[in-house]
């Protein structure tokens, strides 16, 4: 039962929304005249100096008593003040905005815009510094080549647990099952409950507070049943080509050759043979020059083997460098076709 600081009984009327005080009801609504409904939010003097209202709300925890100074007039229609102020409330606590609005930002939040602004500005300087150039007429001081391959040996190899089946050529075959114990879940809707607090302004200085059943269905994953998974390991040797060396050769010159080797039982696929794979080979050429402070910097490009023979050592070239040491354009086509 809602407790109202009330000094004589009223009513309110559900036509004009008008406060009406007084025990008679017969006349209707002091402002429009619409006759009394017993459906219209009323409430009566009880004692204690509170008065009893019909309005709805939900079952009270606790009542409380509101005391109403003596000497507070008693209209006809009530005005609200900073000092008196009559209210129909529920005897639960009620829950009152913060009053705060706009964008909250947590430490979390802000770790992680720090860590973007982070890789941005790192990303930029990234790409700054790999094609922002700086042209120099660089002298050509000298060539480099390297030349390697991989060495293969023919051995047998043993797989200790495998899933695939074991390839034709495999022997010492043994296998094995594991079961596996997978616990299957299922979809199962089921009701969160959640209970919405009003509150409403009757516009005559009185509020009226009650709770609503806003519960909701949500999804969750449940325990349904386990699947039993049946797998076959294996265990074989087979024999296989597999890595066993690199040769290669360096040199700072114009003249490159393929470094001399000598390979167990070449061209044989036996246990213990070797075969010559995967043949690789760079040929750079080295650039130096001068800033205005008389300090040497050198940059190192990369080409094929048929342009690095075309270059002459102790001749200038025009090159692009960006932050990372790079040459960035041709120095050779360059030279011969200066860009307009």
């Amino acid at each position: 039962m809602l407790q109202l600081a009330a000094k004589e009984p009223f009513w309110k009327c559900s036509h004009c929304e008008g406060s009406n005080f007084g025990e008679d009801k017969s006349k209707g609504c002091q402002h429009c005249g619409h006759e009394y409904d017993p459906s219209d939010i009323s409430a009566k003097v009880i004692p204690g100096g509170t008065s009893q209202t019909n309005a709805p709300r939900r079952p009270a925890v606790h009542d409380s008593s509101y005391y109403v100074p003596a000497d507070l007039p008693s209209p006809k229609v009530v005005h609200s003040s900073p000092s008196y102020q009559r209210s129909m409330v529920s005897s639960l606590p009620s829950y009152k905005s913060s009053g705060r609005s706009g964008l909250r930002l947590d430490g979390q939040t802000l770790g992680i815009a720090a860590v973007i602004l982070v890789i941005v500005a790192l990303l930029g300087a990234f790409l700054f510094a790999k094609f922002h150039t700086t042209a120099h007429n660089a002298e050509f001081t000298g060539p480099s080549w390297t030349r390697s391959f991989d060495v293969q040996r023919f051995e047998v190899v043993h797989e200790s647990d495998s899933t695939s089946n074991p390839p034709a050529s495999a022997y010492n075959i043994d296998s094995w099952v594991t079961t596996e114990k997978k616990e299957v879940t299922r979809s199962e809707e089921y009701t969160v409950p959640k209970t919405c607090h009003h509150s409403e302004d009757l516009g005559n200085g009185f509020t009226r507070e009650w709770d609503e059943d806003c519960s909701y269905t949500a999804t969750r994953q449940v325990f349904d049943h386990y699947d039993y998974i049946d797998t076959t390991h294996y265990s074989y040797d087979h024999n296989e080509w597999v890595f066993y060396r690199t040769i290669s050769e360096s040199r700072d010159n114009f003249e490159p050759f393929w470094p001399a080797y000598n390979l167990n039982l070449e061209g044989q696929t036996v246990l213990g043979a070797e075969r010559a794979v995967n043949y690789r080979e760079t040929y750079t050429l080295k650039f130096d020059w001068y800033d205005k402070d008389e300090t040497k910097f050198t940059a190192i490009y990369k080409v094929s083997e048929a342009e690095w023979h075309q270059y002459v050592v102790g001749e200038y070239y025009p090159i692009e460098v960006n932050s990372l040491g790079e040459v960035r354009n041709n120095p050779l086509q360059d030279k011969l076709n200066p860009p307009e």
